[in-house]
């Protein structure tokens, strides 16, 4: 077999001029397999040559799609029962993965069951065949997260990158000084795309559970879950390291049984009336160290800390 370091860098040069010719992106990774298909390409004429790299890119597309890609479903998924998909997953998987007749992708619907299934199409239209269905377990410790909400495009950031940590549940807080305010008239359209964004965030991670996501609240309204152990990311001087907290709390985290609460405010963090609920409330400040972290920063660095010593 031919190794990438026998191939110099003339070589390469040529096997992406002539996939340009052929007009088939090389988009490879391997320039060995380059190198393999210009020996398998020699004596054919273009027309012929293009079909044959063509074909064989249509089956890489599905081999990728069989190992990584799952789609989301709203209803049961029930063995050997059709699953009619919505035209935009219809549109990605016939025209951006190039889905052939039976091939194998898999199907979640949020609530911890996923299923192998075969994808039938008449080039407009697909439908899913669930094979046999797995229930997968709920996490025994779940998160949730008190998100104050961002400006622009950073709250979708947060929500998508919750989903792919497995967080339980998001909690927009509308904060004093939140960016996004509580305004009744958008909350619903903004929820429902933070919904989708979780959704493709869990095609994306393989999470298949999709987080809840209530309506912006008030930081009073939150409903906390007794017995559970309440984090804030701090900037206050009454704030512990990580570390610190970890060698004074640490077993907490492997044996707690039931829920953890992560606080993390907006750019203009919590103001001291809601500091003083969340300190009233049972939360531990906790320092992510030096720096003044954005907000979807300081929530990313909180929730992969506590994953990571849950996990270990």
């Amino acid at each position: 077999m031919i190794g990438d370091e026998q191939i110099t860098a003339a070589q390469k040069s040529i096997q992406r001029k002539r996939f340009m010719a052929l007009g088939v992106s090389t988009h490879y990774k391997s320039f060995a397999s380059f190198f393999a298909v210009e020996i398998v390409l020699c004596g054919r004429d273009i027309v012929e040559s293009r079909k044959w790299v063509l074909e064989r890119s249509a089956i890489s597309n599905t081999m990728w799609a069989m190992a990584h890609f799952s789609i989301y479903v709203s209803c049961e998924i029930v063995e050997n029962q059709p699953i009619e998909l919505d035209q935009e997953t219809a549109h990605h998987l016939l025209r951006v993965l190039r889905i052939g007749q039976r091939d194998r992708i898999n199907v979640f619907d949020g609530a911890g069951t996923v299923a192998p299934c075969t994808v039938e199409h008449n080039r407009k239209s697909a439908i899913a065949i669930p094979g046999k269905p797995k229930k997968v377990d709920a996490p025994r410790i779940k998160l949730h997260l008190l998100q104050g909400i961002t400006k622009g495009q950073a709250m979708d950031s947060i929500v998508r990158m919750a989903t792919e940590l497995g967080v339980w549940e998001i909690h927009p807080i509308a904060c004093t000084f939140a960016a996004g305010g509580l305004r009744a008239d958008k909350s619903p359209p903004r929820v429902l795309r933070w919904n989708a964004i979780a959704i493709g965030a869990c095609r994306q991670s393989h999470n298949p559970f999709v987080p809840s996501i209530g309506a912006p609240t008030q930081l009073e309204n939150a409903v906390l879950n007794p017995n559970s152990l309440r984090l804030a990311a701090g900037l206050g001087g009454g704030a512990i390291s990580w570390v610190e907290f970890l060698r004074l709390h640490g077993r907490c985290l492997s044996e707690i049984a039931a829920d953890i609460y992560l606080a993390v405010g907006p750019e203009g963090d919590f103001s001291d009336d809601e500091w003083q609920f969340l300190r009233r409330n049972g939360f531990i400040e906790i320092s992510l160290g030096p720096r003044v972290l954005t907000s979807e920063t300081a929530a990313v660095a909180l929730m992969g800390a506590v994953q990571l010593a849950i996990q270990t």
